[in-house]
């Protein structure tokens, strides 16, 4: 199954304070006949990075995974997605997993080298140039392990915490949720898997944490819900990262009979945002919902 985005928005305040409808034809340029996937908004709101799968100006054409892309709000509507740097991009799997609060950080999945093979796993960090982004700096994390094909997750603004999906030593399913801490001194720790309560025999994916840090959302097809993948929230209740509340399905407003993933709140800018499931009798779905989760208003091609 493939997606296109789900935007769910009542208003994007600019920096004048100002606010931009999010209308339908405002994400036309972006949705296309390929997979659009891990949807990340700049801080100021006015660049959205994105993943497309097997698009044929891909690194590696239409074999390629996925390569990193992004479009500009521009005019009440973002532009036509451009292919991210050389340096962002190369024949596997590339991904946003989040921006420092400045927006001169890109913080990307996955470890980098000349062959586009590293043999090393993690998240690596991308700087803003006069010229553009460097090249990324692999960021070591103590054992970490991913036997999942896939990497989703979330380092962030603040650059001190990655929450994120795999299948490693400890895992309770095929994947489990699990969260690193940068130091004072940079360094990061070696990740601790979020508990029972979080995680299932199945599958938890996608996880996003509230800009306090209290609050988690996820995906997970291991709990009865409204189809293969339902979004989640749960929330902290200590410093140990491992005591959560039990998590709530987020209902019928957010999760339909498809599969929900990569939800993002963005409340700075009143604004979460998620890919929705891409029906095999509509090129585009969008659906526009405001913060309070009111009634979506669906739009199919």
């Amino acid at each position: 199954m493939t997606y296109s985005f789900l935007i769910l928005a009542g208003a994007l305040l600019s920096l004048t304070g100002s606010s931009q409808e999010f209308t339908a034809l405002s994400l036309i340029p972006v949705n296309s006949a390929y997979d659009e996937q891990s949807p990340i908004l700049s801080p100021d709101g006015k660049t959205l990075w994105f993943t497309i799968a097997n698009h044929p100006q891909n690194s590696a054409g239409k074999k390629d995974p996925g390569d990193i892309w992004f479009s500009n709000w521009e005019n009440g509507q973002w532009s036509v997605p451009v292919h991210g740097s050389p340096f962002l991009n190369n024949r596997g799997y590339n991904a946003v997993a989040g921006l420092s609060a400045t927006g001169d950080q890109l913080f990307l999945f996955n470890h980098y080298d000349k062959t586009a093979s590293a043999q090393t796993q993690g998240i690596s960090v991308s700087r803003k140039t006069t010229s553009g982004w460097s090249a990324p700096e692999n960021i070591s994390i103590p054992y970490f392990l991913n036997r999942s094909l896939a990497l989703s997750g979330q380092v962030s603004e603040d650059g001190t915490v990655f929450v994120y999906a795999a299948e490693a030593y400890d895992s309770h399913g095929a994947e489990d949720l699990y969260v690193s801490f940068k130091n004072a001194a940079g360094q990061w720790s070696e990740a601790r898997n979020l508990g029972k309560v979080i995680n299932t025999s199945f599958q938890e994916v996608s996880p996003w944490l509230s800009a306090d840090k209290r609050y988690l959302y996820f995906s997970s097809n291991g709990r009865k819900g409204y189809g293969s993948f339902d979004v989640y929230f749960s929330e902290r209740l200590d410093e140990t990262w491992t005591n959560w509340s039990a998590p709530s399905n987020m209902g019928s407003r957010v999760n339909t009979e498809g599969r929900e993933l990569y939800y993002h709140t963005f409340p700075d800018l009143h604004l979460p945002c998620s890919p929705a499931p891409r029906t095999a009798m509509a090129m585009v779905t969008l659906s526009f919902i405001s913060t309070r989760f009111s009634p979506s208003f669906r739009i199919h091609w």
